[in-house]
């Protein structure tokens, strides 16, 4: 698990990302932003832009989970 993400963002990448065993230290980054606004989104999703729904997307994809 990437260092220094919320409790949000850790009950995500625990749910979608820990047993993905297919990702390396190559997609932290990515992986930790991807938690962050899933975890955002969870939190509030009236109110999460639809810009950051566009990234959420986006990262999801760049991470292999969705079937794109």
């Amino acid at each position: 698990m990437p260092k220094g993400m919320s409790k949000p963002a850790q009950t995500v990448f625990k749910r979608f990302l820990a047993k993905a065993t297919w990702l390396d230290e190559s997609r932290e980054v990515t992986a930790r932003v991807f938690c962050e606004l899933v975890g955002q989104f969870e939190a509030d999703p009236a109110a999460f832009p639809t810009s950051r729904l566009t990234m959420l997307r986006s990262y999801g994809a760049d991470l292999g989970l969705t079937d794109q």
